[in-house]
């Protein structure tokens, strides 16, 4: 049973898994069996999925046979809608622009935004795709010097 999820870090660099464009958090310490449990990100959504052995093995503490991802999708249904596209992009982009100031710290906030600005619209090959999709450096740049500072004493 294969399952559709990954791992990232949240931009408040906690654990988190993505599984059909719901972002769920590590709720409790690693299971008796080495299963996980995860907890929607969504405020007020109480779904939750259990991983064992790389795969999900439960979706709101039921054992699920097969995975499907209307499985995932029912779970959440009378709570929100998956994590849309841009809002994914816009957390990637935060995730990205935190490693890039861990790896260059004597560079300012504002250099390392337009470079990674750049990256994107090479990657993506459309100025307005990514000008629309990320957020504002005057909206990220406080949580950002704030990053910059504190991994910098460590």
């Amino acid at each position: 049973m294969a399952a559709n999820f990954e791992t990232k870090k949240t931009t408040k660099d906690k654990d988190s898994i993505w599984v059909e464009k719901y972002q769920y958090y590590f709720k409790k310490p690693t299971n008796k069996d080495g299963s996980k449990r995860y907890v929607c990100s969504e405020e007020g959504c109480s779904a939750s999925v259990t991983i064992i052995n790389g795969d999900v093995c439960k979706v709101n503490g039921i054992f699920i046979r097969e995975y499907n991802s209307e499985t995932i999708k029912q779970a959440h249904k009378d709570n929100h809608e998956p994590i849309s596209d841009q809002k994914i992009f816009e957390i990637d982009f935060k995730l990205a622009m935190k490693d890039a100031i861990e790896q260059q710290p004597d560079k300012p906030v504002g250099q390392v935004y337009n470079e990674q600005q750049n990256a994107m619209i090479h990657k993506l090959g459309s100025v307005e795709a990514v000008a629309d999709s990320l957020p504002q450096l005057i909206e990220i740049e406080s949580g950002l010097i704030k990053h910059k500072k504190k991994n910098s004493y460590q």
